[in-house]
This record gives C-alpha cells, sequence and structure tokens, in this order.
C-alpha cells in the first residue's frame, strides 16, 4: 500500500471515530481527536451528515470547523450558505460577523454582516466581488429607504444572484412589490471579436473558445431561464416580480 493510500485509509478511520462522538454528543471530545491532524477533516465528517439528510450533526461539525481555523474563507461560505438554505438566516448572520473577508492587500472591514451573509449565498450563482455585492445592497437601500417609486431592471442576469442580492435587501428593509426585469440572452456569451480583451491585453477569445460546447454553442457565463427562474425563486421574493426574458 502507497504512503497516500495509508494516508487515506488513517483518514477514513478518523472521520469514522469522529462521527460516533459526534452522534453520541461528545463534541470536545471529537475536536481533541481531530486537533492534531486537520480541521478540514471536520467539515468531510460533516458532508457525510448531510448526505444522509442530519442537518442537525453536519452543522455541529461544520461550525466547529469554522472556530478551528477562523481565517478559511471557503468553509465560512459554505456554511453560511448552508445554514441560509435550512431557512436559519439569524444563524448565517451569527457567522458572518464574524467572517473576516479581508484578504491580503485588500481591506474590506467596512462589509455589513448582511452584505458578508449576502456574497456568500450567492457566491456560486454570481459574477459579483464582496464589494460589489455591498454596492448593490447599499444602492437599494438607497431606493428604498427614500421611497423612490420605478422597478429595478437588470441587463445580463446570469444565474440570477445579483437579482437575489437586491431581493433579499429590499425584503429585509420591508418592501416585496417592487417589480423586476430581468434580460438575458439565455445562452451563455457571444463570440468575443478583436476588440474584447483583458487588461493585461490577453483576447477574451481564448477563454470562450475553451468553454465552447460540443454542440458549437457557448459554454461561457451561460445559464438556461429555466434553472435562473429556479434560483431567483429561493430568494422567496413573493410574484409577480415583473419579467423574465
Amino acid at each position: 500500500m502507497s504512503e497516500q493510500d495509508t494516508l487515506a485509509v488513517q483518514i477514513r478511520e478518523l472521520e469514522e471515530k469522529t462521527k460516533k462522538l459526534i452522534v453520541a454528543n461528545k463534541l470536545d471530545e471529537a475536536v481533541a481527536l481531530l486537533m492534531p491532524h486537520h480541521p478540514k477533516v471536520l467539515w468531510n465528517v460533516g458532508e457525510q451528515f448531510l448526505n444522509v439528510g442530519d442537518l442537525a450533526h453536519a452543522f455541529v461539525c461544520w461550525r466547529k470547523a469554522v472556530i478551528l481555523i477562523p481565517d478559511d474563507q471557503y468553509l465560512h461560505i459554505r456554511l453560511i450558505r448552508a445554514l441560509s438554505d435550512a431557512d436559519k438566516r439569524a444563524d448565517a448572520l451569527a457567522v458572518a460577523k464574524n467572517f473576516k473577508m479581508s484578504v491580503p492587500g485588500v481591506d474590506r472591514s467596512d462589509l455589513t454582516t448582511e452584505e458578508k451573509m449576502l456574497y456568500c449565498i450567492t457566491e456560486n450563482i454570481a459574477i459579483v466581488s464582496p464589494e460589489g455585492v455591498a454596492g448593490l445592497v447599499r444602492l437599494t437601500d438607497h431606493v428604498a429607504r427614500y421611497n423612490i417609486p420605478g422597478a429595478f431592471v437588470e441587463c445580463g442576469v446570469y444565474k440570477g444572484g445579483g437579482v437575489a442580492i437586491m431581493m433579499h435587501a429590499l425584503m429585509q428593509r420591508g418592501q416585496s412589490d417592487r417589480e423586476f426585469h430581468l434580460f438575458d440572452t439565455f445562452a451563455g456569451m457571444p463570440v468575443p471579436g478583436e476588440r474584447d480583451v483583458y487588461a493585461d491585453g490577453r483576447s477574451a477569445h481564448e477563454e470562450w473558445a475553451q468553454k465552447l460546447r460540443p454542440d458549437g454553442n457557448s459554454g461561457w457565463v451561460v445559464s438556461t431561464l429555466d434553472d435562473t427562474r429556479r434560483f431567483i425563486k429561493r430568494t422567496g421574493y413573493p410574484p409577480p416580480q415583473g419579467s423574465l426574458r
């Protein structure tokens, strides 16, 4: 057996021991068992609990993992998203409050708890930076606070992440009657032209070609109309919510 295979066996045995301790509500013993190894094993155990529908034990594992490695961006994002998906908004906000999103060279200490949470729950369906999320939340807040009339319009919806951020922000401010009119090709980005280049001079066509589907259709930044409708519906924003086309 190779060294890698031996390590894999040891990790599986460790995960099984940890699961038994957690089920027996011996959480401190579970954490003590994992400390000499790596907290991400605890996260993996949580994934196993989630796979069998045991959300309670999954969240126990993930919260402990986040405490043990407080600077891990990935674990925080996954935990906050999972809590939100389970309708545990208060818990998601509590984790987001202590989530330090700053990275080397980028200070994000001015982001609010709400902004951090909304970034985490839309990170997999939006092409928006944490600063972009903050901008959307604050613009939405301005519209709601001063009761500026009108509908929201977005051109280039992708999976609906940006829309979800604005809808969540409106609902938190007691508004859910605004219309949203959303436009997209729902067929991915079209073929880039000669002028479509990145700041460093690279052609956008190269990335477009790499993501081209076998049937010849674009696979770059694409979401179907049905998928986007489903993602937006998860926000809980009450219909009718305008148009999506």
